[in-house]
């Protein structure tokens, strides 16, 4: 070893050292998730299909996304020209819960601090959805708060053993469906493939031509409705066919 290597050797043993504890103390992040803070019918993305033998009953004080709110923000905000994954206006897409929480526009637990519910309550052009299209009704609005309130999950259930099928009044219960799920994309401003949906003489067209249980049922040859791929709830289904088989009448 000549006499400059011998110099320089300790200079290079206390770099290599050094090198080797830096490497040593870096790790990945652990993230440290209690067990009982994990709700056992959360469905934890949006490809894993639904267990629905496992899930609980619905409870009717807690709201369940993709029941309750997804129908909402993909029929009024999430159709083409506006928050659709074809359009993504202003980059926001609305169409699942992934695409919904990724825009950072939603704070667990504070509704007020969340910019998609608090433009729900703007006026004119900064209204969501703006003009021409109608805004969310007040129910619709506070559903979509208290979600956000109990921690803006994606929780899912099933229904109870029993569906009360009968006398279903379209009034009551299929108009109010149809608002909630299906106008947004099918009413005056753009209907969605050409199909109105937003008048009883509109529906009963719908409901006469198979077109109205053949979307809501996903049943093959039709296009599914709502289109997050969410099917609406069994017993919401059996309550359509049922008025549909009763006479579709407006009732």
């Amino acid at each position: 070893m000549s006499h400059q290597l011998r110099a320089l050797f300790p200079l290079i043993l206390i770099a290599v050292l050094a090198l080797a504890v830096t490497n040593a103390c870096v790790h990945d992040p652990v993230v440290v998730i209690p067990n009982d803070t994990i709700p056992t019918d959360t469905i934890p993305n949006d490809t894993v299909p639904v267990d629905t033998a496992n899930l609980r009953i619905c409870d009717p004080d807690t709201v369940y996304f993709g029941r309750q709110v997804l129908p909402i923000l993909v029929s009024r905000c999430g159709m083409d020209g506006c928050h659709s994954a074809n359009s993504h206006k202003d980059g926001v897409i609305l169409v699942s819960y992934s695409s919904v929480m990724s825009t950072g526009d939603i704070e667990p637990g504070k509704p007020s601090s969340s910019e998609i519910y608090k433009v729900l309550l703007e006026t004119g052009n900064d209204r969501m959805p703006p003009p021409p299209d109608a805004a969310l009704t007040a129910d619709e609005i506070a559903l979509i708060g208290k979600w956000i309130t109990q921690g803006a999950q994606n929780l899912n259930c099933k229904d109870g053993p029993t569906c009360d099928t009968a006398a279903v009044s379209y009034t009551t219960f299929v108009l109010p469906l149809l608002q909630a799920n299906c106008t947004g994309c099918h009413g005056d401003h753009n209907p969605g493939g050409g199909i109105l949906l937003n008048s009883y003489e509109a529906v009963v067209v719908s409901a006469n031509n198979g077109k109205l249980t053949g979307a809501i049922n996903h049943e093959a040859g039709f296009k599914v409705m709502p289109p997050s791929g969410t099917k609406l709830p069994d017993c919401d289904i059996l309550k359509v066919k049922a008025w549909v088989a009763a006479g579709a009448k407006n009732n």
